[in-house]
Protein backbone atom coordinates (compact mmCIF):
# COMPACT_ATOMS: atom_id res chain seq x y z
CA UNK A 1 0.00 0.00 0.00
CA UNK A 2 2.79 2.37 0.97
CA UNK A 3 4.61 1.55 -2.28
CA UNK A 4 1.51 2.38 -4.31
CA UNK A 5 1.08 5.70 -2.52
CA UNK A 6 4.76 6.53 -3.02
CA UNK A 7 4.55 5.71 -6.73
CA UNK A 8 1.45 7.88 -7.11
CA UNK A 9 3.13 10.81 -5.37
CA UNK A 10 6.22 10.41 -7.53
CA UNK A 11 4.09 10.42 -10.70
CA UNK A 12 2.16 13.49 -9.55
CA UNK A 13 5.40 15.31 -8.78
CA UNK A 14 6.76 14.47 -12.23
CA UNK A 15 3.63 15.76 -13.93
CA UNK A 16 3.76 18.98 -11.94
CA UNK A 17 7.43 19.42 -12.81
CA UNK A 18 6.76 18.89 -16.51
CA UNK A 19 3.98 21.45 -16.40
CA UNK A 20 6.10 24.11 -14.72
CA UNK A 21 8.09 25.53 -17.67
CA UNK A 22 5.11 27.06 -19.47
CA UNK A 23 3.65 28.49 -16.27
CA UNK A 24 6.95 29.63 -14.81
CA UNK A 25 8.18 31.34 -18.00
CA UNK A 26 4.85 32.71 -19.21
CA UNK A 27 5.90 36.24 -18.28
CA UNK A 28 9.40 35.95 -19.76
CA UNK A 29 9.89 38.55 -22.52
CA UNK A 30 10.73 37.91 -26.14
CA UNK A 31 14.08 39.65 -26.67
CA UNK A 32 14.96 38.68 -30.22
CA UNK A 33 13.44 37.41 -33.46
CA UNK A 34 15.39 35.82 -36.29
CA UNK A 35 14.15 35.47 -39.87
CA UNK A 36 15.56 33.23 -42.60
CA UNK A 37 14.43 31.94 -45.97
CA UNK A 38 13.36 33.53 -49.23
CA UNK A 39 16.18 35.59 -50.76
CA UNK A 40 17.79 36.29 -47.38
CA UNK A 41 21.36 34.99 -47.54
CA UNK A 42 22.00 35.06 -43.80
CA UNK A 43 19.43 34.98 -41.02
CA UNK A 44 18.58 38.47 -39.79
CA UNK A 45 18.09 39.42 -36.14
CA UNK A 46 15.36 41.86 -35.16
CA UNK A 47 15.26 43.58 -31.77
CA UNK A 48 12.76 46.33 -32.51
CA UNK A 49 10.99 46.93 -29.14
CA UNK A 50 7.64 47.58 -30.83
CA UNK A 51 7.82 44.31 -32.75
CA UNK A 52 8.98 42.36 -29.70
CA UNK A 53 6.08 43.74 -27.67
CA UNK A 54 3.73 42.06 -30.17
CA UNK A 55 5.71 38.82 -30.21
CA UNK A 56 4.92 37.23 -26.86
CA UNK A 57 4.92 33.51 -27.62
CA UNK A 58 2.39 32.69 -24.90
CA UNK A 59 -0.10 35.43 -25.67
CA UNK A 60 0.40 35.06 -29.43
CA UNK A 61 -0.57 38.62 -30.33
CA UNK A 62 1.06 38.16 -33.75
CA UNK A 63 -1.85 35.89 -34.69
CA UNK A 64 -5.00 37.56 -35.99
CA UNK A 65 -7.64 35.27 -34.54
CA UNK A 66 -10.49 37.57 -35.58
CA UNK A 67 -10.40 35.88 -39.00
CA UNK A 68 -10.81 32.21 -39.74
CA UNK A 69 -7.56 30.46 -40.75
CA UNK A 70 -7.13 28.89 -44.17
CA UNK A 71 -6.87 25.12 -44.36
CA UNK A 72 -4.91 25.09 -47.65
CA UNK A 73 -1.75 26.95 -48.57
CA UNK A 74 -2.35 30.30 -50.29
CA UNK A 75 -0.79 30.61 -53.72
CA UNK A 76 2.05 33.03 -54.26
CA UNK A 77 3.62 34.04 -50.93
CA UNK A 78 7.17 32.98 -50.08
CA UNK A 79 7.72 31.43 -46.66
CA UNK A 80 10.16 32.67 -44.03
CA UNK A 81 11.12 30.85 -40.84
CA UNK A 82 10.58 33.12 -37.83
CA UNK A 83 12.13 32.10 -34.51
CA UNK A 84 11.23 33.72 -31.19
CA UNK A 85 13.92 33.97 -28.49
CA UNK A 86 12.88 34.44 -24.89
CA UNK A 87 14.94 35.60 -21.92
CA UNK A 88 14.22 33.01 -19.25
CA UNK A 89 16.80 34.33 -16.80
CA UNK A 90 19.96 36.41 -16.72
CA UNK A 91 22.34 35.07 -19.40
CA UNK A 92 19.71 32.51 -20.42
CA UNK A 93 18.10 33.31 -23.77
CA UNK A 94 16.52 30.40 -25.62
CA UNK A 95 14.66 29.78 -28.85
CA UNK A 96 11.17 28.99 -27.58
CA UNK A 97 8.87 29.11 -30.61
CA UNK A 98 9.09 28.83 -34.41
CA UNK A 99 6.53 29.63 -37.11
CA UNK A 100 6.55 30.19 -40.86
CA UNK A 101 5.55 33.61 -42.11
CA UNK A 102 4.02 34.11 -45.56
CA UNK A 103 3.91 37.84 -46.41
CA UNK A 104 1.40 38.68 -49.08
CA UNK A 105 2.94 40.26 -52.16
CA UNK A 106 0.10 42.77 -52.23
CA UNK A 107 -1.17 44.99 -49.46
CA UNK A 108 -3.39 42.23 -48.10
CA UNK A 109 -2.66 40.38 -44.86
CA UNK A 110 0.00 37.71 -44.82
CA UNK A 111 -0.18 34.37 -43.05
CA UNK A 112 1.50 32.50 -40.20
CA UNK A 113 1.85 28.72 -40.29
CA UNK A 114 2.44 26.69 -37.13
CA UNK A 115 4.25 23.40 -37.91
CA UNK A 116 2.01 20.40 -37.10
CA UNK A 117 4.81 17.84 -36.83
CA UNK A 118 8.53 17.26 -36.48
CA UNK A 119 11.16 18.86 -34.22
CA UNK A 120 9.65 22.34 -34.49
CA UNK A 121 6.33 21.10 -33.19
CA UNK A 122 8.10 19.49 -30.25
CA UNK A 123 9.90 22.75 -29.55
CA UNK A 124 6.66 24.73 -29.70
CA UNK A 125 4.81 22.25 -27.50
CA UNK A 126 7.51 22.66 -24.87
CA UNK A 127 6.42 26.30 -24.69
CA UNK A 128 2.70 26.31 -25.49
CA UNK A 129 0.32 23.99 -27.33
CA UNK A 130 -1.88 25.38 -30.11
CA UNK A 131 -3.20 22.11 -31.53
CA UNK A 132 -6.32 23.69 -33.05
CA UNK A 133 -4.19 26.08 -35.12
CA UNK A 134 -1.39 23.77 -36.21
CA UNK A 135 -1.18 22.98 -39.91
CA UNK A 136 -3.32 25.98 -40.84
CA UNK A 137 -2.51 29.33 -42.39
CA UNK A 138 -3.48 31.92 -39.78
CA UNK A 139 -3.76 35.57 -40.70
CA UNK A 140 -0.90 37.66 -39.34
CA UNK A 141 -1.76 40.57 -37.07
CA UNK A 142 -1.56 43.71 -39.29
CA UNK A 143 0.35 45.71 -36.65
CA UNK A 144 2.94 42.93 -36.27
CA UNK A 145 3.23 42.47 -40.01
CA UNK A 146 3.67 46.20 -40.62
CA UNK A 147 6.83 46.07 -38.50
CA UNK A 148 8.45 42.86 -39.72
CA UNK A 149 7.58 42.96 -43.44
CA UNK A 150 9.70 46.07 -44.30
CA UNK A 151 12.72 44.59 -42.48
CA UNK A 152 12.51 41.45 -44.60
CA UNK A 153 12.13 43.45 -47.81
CA UNK A 154 15.12 45.64 -46.94
CA UNK A 155 17.28 42.62 -46.14
CA UNK A 156 16.42 40.96 -49.44
CA UNK A 157 17.30 44.13 -51.33
CA UNK A 158 20.76 44.12 -49.73
CA UNK A 159 21.20 40.46 -50.65
CA UNK A 160 20.69 41.06 -54.35
CA UNK A 161 23.93 41.23 -56.41
CA UNK A 162 24.87 44.73 -57.47
CA UNK A 163 25.21 45.35 -61.20
CA UNK A 164 28.69 46.45 -62.28
CA UNK A 165 28.85 50.06 -63.53
CA UNK A 166 29.13 50.48 -67.28
CA UNK A 167 31.18 53.09 -69.08
CA UNK A 168 29.06 55.82 -70.61
CA UNK A 169 31.42 56.04 -73.61
CA UNK A 170 31.30 53.29 -76.22
CA UNK A 171 34.21 50.88 -76.35
CA UNK A 172 36.96 51.75 -78.83
CA UNK A 173 36.75 48.18 -80.08
CA UNK A 174 33.13 48.65 -81.07
CA UNK A 175 32.40 49.71 -84.63
CA UNK A 176 31.24 53.33 -84.71
CA UNK A 177 28.41 53.99 -87.14
CA UNK A 178 27.51 57.52 -88.21
CA UNK A 179 24.92 58.53 -90.79
CA UNK A 180 26.16 60.14 -94.02
CA UNK A 181 26.84 63.83 -93.55
CA UNK A 182 26.77 63.62 -89.74
CA UNK A 183 28.73 66.31 -87.90
CA UNK A 184 31.28 64.98 -85.41
CA UNK A 185 32.01 67.21 -82.42
CA UNK A 186 35.64 67.95 -81.68
CA UNK A 187 35.21 66.72 -78.07
CA UNK A 188 34.28 63.29 -79.39
CA UNK A 189 37.22 63.29 -81.76
CA UNK A 190 39.59 64.05 -78.91
CA UNK A 191 38.34 61.11 -76.89
CA UNK A 192 38.61 58.67 -79.81
CA UNK A 193 41.97 58.39 -81.61
CA UNK A 194 40.52 57.32 -84.90
CA UNK A 195 37.05 57.27 -86.43
CA UNK A 196 35.88 56.01 -89.78
CA UNK A 197 33.20 58.28 -91.21
CA UNK A 198 31.35 57.21 -94.33
CA UNK A 199 31.14 59.96 -96.97
CA UNK A 200 27.82 60.46 -98.67
CA UNK A 201 27.59 59.33 -102.33
CA UNK A 202 31.02 57.71 -102.18
CA UNK A 203 32.28 54.16 -102.04
CA UNK A 204 35.34 55.08 -99.94
CA UNK A 205 35.67 56.27 -96.38
CA UNK A 206 37.75 59.18 -95.19
CA UNK A 207 39.84 58.61 -92.07
CA UNK A 208 40.01 61.52 -89.64
CA UNK A 209 43.04 61.54 -87.33
CA UNK A 210 43.28 63.52 -84.12
CA UNK A 211 47.02 63.61 -83.60
CA UNK A 212 47.45 67.27 -84.55
CA UNK A 213 44.33 69.09 -85.72
CA UNK A 214 41.02 67.34 -84.90
CA UNK A 215 39.17 69.24 -87.59
CA UNK A 216 41.49 68.34 -90.48
CA UNK A 217 41.02 65.21 -92.56
CA UNK A 218 43.69 63.40 -94.51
Amino acid sequence: MKKAIFAFLALAAALIFLGLPGEAFAKAPTVKITVSGGRIRRAIEITNPQLLALSDVWRGQFLDLTRSPLTSRPSGPTSYEVSFYVKLAENNVRKMYVVYYYPNVRSEQGFIYIPPEGPLRQLNWGTIMRSALEGKWIYALPAWEALIKPVIAKSETKSRPQASPTNSLPSLHQKQIHPPGARIESSVLKSLPCLSVPISNSTTAATITTNSNPASAH
